[in-house]
């Protein structure tokens, strides 16, 4: 009997030591744009943020892009992530003038340790291309009419008002003046 539970133990740990010999290779996506607008015919440049959430150092983690034509876009090249490291990676997208409408595109980040792959990280992008229309409404108000100021005391009219401002600040001045004169 005793022999059988030492060698229940044995097992045991032998199974043990080899499960905990085993790499857990893991790349996260942690912070990147969940929608974003874009000007056809424009080029700009986002940003992802990627983590090893491994327990071994990842020879290269790099981007990837699904549902998007590969002219569209480029990306930075691999790099090496230690264990918990995050990187912010850039890339950019290069809208077509004749483009329009929205799609939802997966940002994928890879991750090679040793000779293979052997984690990925995706996530869903709205890219909503629209034309940015800049418009200019404009009132224009004729100079005879009376305005009155916040305080609602003078009543200015257009064509006179750079000579009332004028006025009033030299009456402020001469009133400051006055004041500082008769403290002396």
């Amino acid at each position: 009997m005793l022999k059988q539970t030492l060698s229940i133990i044995i097992i045991f740990t032998l199974l043990f030591n080899i499960a905990s010999a085993i790499e857990h290779p893991s790349v996260k996506i942690t912070k990147y744009d969940l929608e974003i607008f874009q000007e056809p015919g424009t080029t700009k440049t986002y940003q992802v943020e990627v983590q090893n959430t491994g327990d071994v150092p990842l020879d290269s983690v790099y981007l990837s892009l699904f549902f998007l034509p590969s002219t569209w876009y480029k990306f930075e090249n691999g790099v090496r992530l230690e264990v918990n490291d995050k990187k912010i990676f850039n890339y950019n997208l290069s809208i077509p003038s004749d483009a329009s409408g929205s799609i939802v595109y997966n940002l994928t980040a890879n991750a090679i340790r040793g000779f293979g792959a052997v984690s990925n990280s995706a996530v869903p992008v709205v890219l909503k291309m629209q034309k940015v229309q800049i418009t200019q409404t404009t009132q224009t108000i004729p100079a005879e009419t009376p305005i009155k100021n916040e305080t609602g005391i003078f009543e200015i009219k257009n064509s006179d008002s750079s000579i009332v401002l004028i006025i009033l600040i030299l009456i402020g001045s001469l009133a400051i003046s006055v004041i500082t004169y008769k403290l002396i």
